[in-house]
C-alpha cells in the first residue's frame, strides 16, 4: 500500500497526535517516553542489514551538510539528540545547534536530500516518530515530516545521502533509535 500526500498516513499522524497530546512516539528500545519530546544521545539506525546509520558526511558542521546512510559506529557525526520534534547533531555542539533538514524550503519533492542545517524551528525541521502499522503500512518505526507528508528513508545503501520518500513502511524507512 502507498500512501498518498494529504492521505491516510496524515490522518493517522494526526489521531495519534490527539492522544499523546502533540507528539507522537513509540516506545523505541526505551528512549523515548509519550510525550516527554527527548531522547538523549541516540544513533538513528536502519532496522535492516546491514544496519546503516544516519552519518554527518565527514563530520562537517557546515549548513547544507549531506547525512548519508553509513555503517554505524557510533562517534559524534551519528549521534542525536530529539527535541521538541527535531533532531540536533550531537557533534555540532560547539557550533551551535545544526538539525536534521530537509534540503530547501516549503513543500519538497519526494526524492529531495536530507542535510545539516541551523536549528530555525522550521518545519522542514520537524519529525514525528511513529509506527507505520498504525496508519496500515508494515510494522515500521517511520521518521514522518508532516511539512511534506513524507518519511526519512535511507534505501540509497551506505555512502548515499539520506531522502525523503512517500511513506511505504519498507526497510529503508525503519528506523531504531539506540
Amino acid at each position: 500500500m502507498t500512501n498518498q500526500r494529504g492521505g491516510r498516513l496524515t490522518r493517522a499522524v494526526a489521531g495519534i497526535s490527539r492522544i499523546f497530546g502533540g507528539f507522537a512516539t513509540l516506545p523505541l528500545l526505551g528512549m523515548l517516553a509519550v510525550g516527554s519530546g527527548t531522547a538523549k544521545a541516540s544513533v538513528l539506525r536502519l532496522n535492516s542489514f546491514p544496519f546503516l546509520c544516519a552519518d554527518v558526511r565527514g563530520g562537517a558542521i557546515s549548513d547544507g551538510t549531506p547525512v548519508n546512510a553509513y555503517d554505524c559506529h557510533g562517534a559524534f557525526n551519528q549521534q542525536w539528540e530529539f527535541v521538541n520534534g527535531q533532531f540536533l547533531g550531537i557533534g555540532t555542539t560547539g557550533a551551535g545547534s545544526k538539525c536534521l533538514d530537509i534540503s530547501g524550503a516549503g513543500v519538497t519533492p519526494p526524492g529531495t536530500v536530507v542535510e545539516l542545517f541551523t536549528c530555525n524551528g522550521g518545519a522542514n525541521q520537524q519529525w514525528e516518530i511513529f509506527n507505520g502499522a498504525l496508519a496500515g503500512l508494515p510494522n515500521s518505526n517511520l521518521i514522518y515530516n508532516r511539512q511534506d507528508n513524507l518519511c526519512l528513508d535511507g534505501s540509497g545503501g551506505q555512502g548515499k545521502p539520506l531522502t525523503v520518500q512517500i511513506c511505504n513502511g519498507g526497510a529503508g524507512q525503519n528506523w531504531a533509535v539506540h
